[in-house]
């Protein structure tokens, strides 16, 4: 079909090239068949012959139209405010790279769907809304939740080799591919991970990472949470999940409190309990387990972590917004203690930091 329309609108041009129609023939049939980058470039063309029309009436057409530039440059008022509110370094799921804010850029802008969003806004004017939810869409990402079990790769290690698929492999660096793997089948281009997003060498970021995490994992996508002691028959009524090592550490609390959409994975990669929920924060038997662990009920100052482990991480009180977690969530707000031990536990990666 399109490509019928595409021959029709060469005719249409070989005919009278000075014609805007032809070109306004071709970008139809360009952004049909979904070659979004020709479609501007036939957009350009048309709207060149418009503006240098001497007559009025065509001239007048040029309203009708929003040029790639204006798109751009609304889409460049966009990015600003959603990368404000994103990670500093994220792993690009389809090459493996840490990429940093302007190199998320450059792939966006090379990619169908800048294209596609600068062609569609041809017909229409400037809408900011879509266009913020359009981008927000690409630049979306995961979280990655789980217990340091060792040397965890480091930002500097995925560098050396380029990409999270090139690491060696050892069993820390599998589990980094294991998350990347189910976040890019769940349909994910960007996921963060505490190993290897953060440049540990650098204190000012280091520092910002640390400030910036909660609203990291607030306003991600999602957050994926690994359970490495739990076991896959894990039954309803075990508490594996209230009992794991995951629910001893201090730092983590935050990461269940804060995402919207969290999913928990066990030893083996497999959802716990089979729960096939989207958000296992909705999930009754999910959502009861948790809640009978002690998350329902915050006080008014501090909360605690429940009962059942050893060490002082578990005792560390964290402020606590008191909304009520189970009815509605509330923000846990990490004290000096608990920044400085996860300071620590970046920079070392011992195994009972986190």
């Amino acid at each position: 079909m399109w490509e019928d329309a595409q021959t029709d609108a060469d005719e249409v041009i070989k005919r009278d090239p000075s014609s805007y129609l032809g070109y306004e023939r071709k970008y139809v049939a360009l952004h049909g068949a979904e070659d979004y980058g020709e479609a501007n470039n036939a957009l350009l063309h048309m709207l060149s012959i418009i503006e240098s029309s001497p007559d009025a009436e065509i001239w007048r057409l040029r309203a009708n139209y929003t040029t790639p530039r204006e798109t751009i440059a609304a889409i460049d008022i966009a990015i600003p405010e959603i990368f404000s509110l994103c990670p500093l370094v994220l792993i690009d799921l389809t090459t493996g790279r840490l990429c940093n804010a302007q190199e998320r850029i450059q792939i966006f802008k090379s990619e169908t769907p800048f294209k596609k969003l600068v062609s569609e806004t041809a017909t229409r004017k400037i809408d900011c809304v879509h266009i913020r939810q359009s981008v927000a869409k690409y630049f979306k990402w995961i979280m990655f939740s789980h217990t340091w079990e060792g040397r965890e790769p480091t930002l500097k290690d995925v560098n050396l080799v380029n990409s999270v698929w090139e690491l060696d492999d050892s069993p820390l660096n599998e589990k980094l591919r294991q998350f990347c793997t189910t976040a890019s089948e769940d349909g994910y281009r960007w996921a963060w991970s505490d190993t290897c997003c953060i440049d540990k060498d650098t204190s000012a970021i280091l520092s910002q990472s640390l400030i910036a995490m909660y609203n990291w994992y607030e306003k991600a996508e999602e957050t994926l949470v690994y359970l490495a002691d739990v076991l896959s028959s894990a039954e309803l009524g075990d508490l594996a999940l209230t009992n794991s090592r995951w629910m001893t550490r201090a730092w983590t609390l935050q990461e269940l409190l804060a995402s919207k959409v969290i999913r928990f994975y066990n030893r083996e990669w497999k959802l716990y309990l089979n729960d096939m929920h989207a958000n296992h924060k909705e999930s009754p038997a999910i959502k009861q387990e948790l809640c009978s662990s002690g998350y329902g009920s915050p006080s008014r100052d501090h909360h605690k972590l429940p009962a059942g482990g050893s060490g002082s991480a578990r005792e560390t009180p964290v402020s606590v917004d008191p909304q009520g977690h189970c009815g509605g969530g509330y923000r846990v707000l990490p004290d000096r203690n608990i920044l400085e031990q996860h300071r620590a536990s970046l920079r070392v990666g011992e195994n009972s930091a986190r």
